[in-house]
C-alpha cells in the first residue's frame, strides 16, 4: 500500500512538472507547411494533438493553406511536430521556417484558433481557449490575448457598439481583479476624457426617457 501511494505521488508530481508554461518572450514560432489536409476537423486535430503530446504549447492549422503555426519552447519540438505530421501517413510536412513571434503574429494564431478571419479580429473580443486541464496556460494565453487586442483595436471595437473612442472595456479573464481593474480603468477615462463621460452621460438620460415614455404608451 506504501508504494502505491508512493507511486501515485510520484507520478502526480511527474505530470505537474510537465505543466506547459507558455512564456512570450522566451518562446519561439514555426510555420510548418503541411500536405494532404482536407478539413478543418483534421487541421484541429494535428495542431490538438500537438499540443496533448507537449510538443507545443499552442497551435493552429489552417485547412485552407495546409499552414500550420506552433509556438514552441524550443527548436527541437519542431523535429518532434513534423515527425508527428509525418507518421499520420496521410500528411506530409513539406518544411518549417521559424517566424518572428511578435504581438500581432500571435494575436493573429489566437484569433484564427478561435475561429475568427482577419477581417473579423477588430469587433470580436478574443474567446477563452482552453487548454485542456492546464488553467495556467489558458489564463496566460487569453491575457496575452486580451492584452495585445486592446492596444489594437479597443476604439474599433467602440465605434461598433456605440461607446466613446476611450471607453475601458470590461473582460473577464477570470481574475478577481478584473472588475477593480476596469473601475479604475473608468475613474481615469472620466478624469482624462471629461467630453466623452458627458456624451454617454447624455446618451444614458436620453436612452432612458426614451423607455419611461414606451412604458406610458403601452399602459
Amino acid at each position: 500500500m506504501k508504494k502505491l501511494i508512493f507511486l501515485l505521488i510520484f507520478i502526480s508530481g511527474y505530470c505537474y512538472a510537465q505543466q506547459p508554461v507558455f512564456n512570450f518572450e522566451a518562446n519561439k514560432a514555426y510555420k510548418i507547411q503541411i500536405q494532404g489536409i482536407s478539413n478543418a476537423a483534421e487541421a484541429d486535430n494535428i495542431a490538438r494533438s500537438a499540443e496533448k503530446m507537449q510538443m507545443s504549447i499552442f497551435s493552429f492549422v489552417d485547412h485552407l493553406t495546409g499552414y500550420g503555426f506552433f509556438i514552441v519552447d524550443n527548436f527541437y519540438k519542431v523535429h518532434e511536430i513534423e515527425k508527428l505530421i509525418n507518421n499520420k501517413g496521410k500528411y506530409l510536412c513539406e518544411g518549417s521556417e521559424e517566424i518572428v513571434l511578435s504581438e500581432d503574429k500571435f494575436l493573429e494564431i489566437y484569433m484564427m484558433r478561435g475561429g475568427f478571419k482577419y477581417p473579423e479580429f477588430s469587433i470580436n473580443i478574443p474567446k477563452e481557449i482552453v487548454m485542456g486541464p492546464y488553467k495556467e496556460l489558458t489564463y496566460s494565453l487569453f491575457s496575452k490575448a486580451i492584452s495585445i487586442w486592446k492596444k489594437a483595436y479597443s476604439k474599433t471595437y467602440n465605434q461598433s457598439v456605440g461607446f466613446p473612442e476611450h471607453y475601458p472595456i470590461f473582460i473577464n479573464t477570470g481574475n478577481s481583479e478584473d472588475n477593480i481593474k476596469t473601475d479604475q480603468e473608468k475613474q481615469s477615462w472620466m478624469i482624462n476624457y471629461p467630453d466623452e463621460y458627458e456624451q454617454l452621460a447624455r446618451k444614458s438620460t436620453e436612452g432612458a426617457k426614451v423607455l419611461e415614455n414606451q412604458k406610458e404608451i403601452e399602459k
